[in-house]
């Protein structure tokens, strides 16, 4: 698969989907009554597929790889406001174990491609014509390779009783 566009990476599509479940939880939980750590927790998921889009425009693997850091380390602070949550009991455990997965399985994306990147220095060579074992690290729903679902995996969230 040829990418045209940052849309057309599997780690932002799985990032973005990130941000549509962290958004249901404000929603459905005692979480929507927490301004501070609500606020934080969708700025900070908001702000990861934010850093894959604004990388992948930048003119070189090196700017690239930057803002994909970037976007790796709010996937920590997204796993480490939700172990807030869990603890504050506006999650369930078993909502935490899937968005931590889920954020576990976007890092490692991140930083296959962030390797693939690095290994190419060209910036011909950018995501324009990407190997197709990045997008394929451990994902959650354990596609083969090649697969052609591009639907990111959709989780059923539970709010804590």
């Amino acid at each position: 698969m040829k990418v045209q566009g940052f849309e057309d990476l599997k780690v932002w599509q799985e990032a973005m989907a990130l941000c549509d479940a962290v958004h249901t939880l404000f929603l459905n939980s005692k979480l929507s009554s927490d301004f501070a750590l609500r606020e934080q927790l969708n700025r900070s998921s908001i702000s990861i597929p934010s850093n894959i889009a604004e990388g992948f425009e930048r003119d070189s693997n090196k700017s690239f790889v930057y803002f994909l850091s970037i976007a790796k380390g709010s996937v920590a602070e997204v796993r480490t406001q939700l172990e807030l949550c869990r603890r504050r009991a506006y999650l369930s455990d078993e909502t935490f174990q899937e968005l931590n997965e889920r954020c576990i399985s976007i890092s490692k994306m991140l930083k296959g491609l962030m390797n693939y990147l690095e290994k190419n220095p060209n910036p011909s060579t950018t995501v324009k014509e990407p190997l197709e074992e990045i997008y394929n690290l451990n994902t959650l729903n354990n596609e083969p390779p090649n697969s052609n679902n591009p639907t990111p995996t959709t989780y059923n969230l539970k709010p804590a009783t």
